[in-house]
């Protein structure tokens, strides 16, 4: 793994986590792929969205993909100490509900 975990010595929204695959949900591409795919359960019934391991996503970049469908409830998973971060949590707070693992 890329990340070096914890203390997150590399950047962890650019890393792979373990060696697992991942998506690069810093490219648009992906981004409106992750929107569609959010959009069709939205159609079928889907009114709340949990995002596990959300610290591991920009805000920003999780937000572009959201912000698509009138959400009623957004939970984002963040690490505690994550949460100790006052620009973190403000961040995080725009896009939804934080919870921490």
């Amino acid at each position: 793994a890329n990340c070096g975990l914890p203390p997150w010595t590399n950047n962890m929204h650019l890393c792979d986590l373990e060696g697992m695959p991942d998506l690069d949900t810093e490219n648009l591409e992906v981004q409106n792929m992750l929107a569609d795919y959010l959009f069709d359960l939205y159609e079928i019934g889907v009114t709340m969205v949990r995002v596990d391991a959300a610290m591991l996503i920009y805000p920003e970049s999780l937000a572009h993909v959201l912000q698509h469908v009138p959400w009623d409830y957004i939970l984002l998973e963040y690490y505690p100490d994550q949460l100790q971060n006052d620009n973190i949590k403000t961040k995080a707070l725009v896009v939804g509900s934080v919870t921490d693992m």
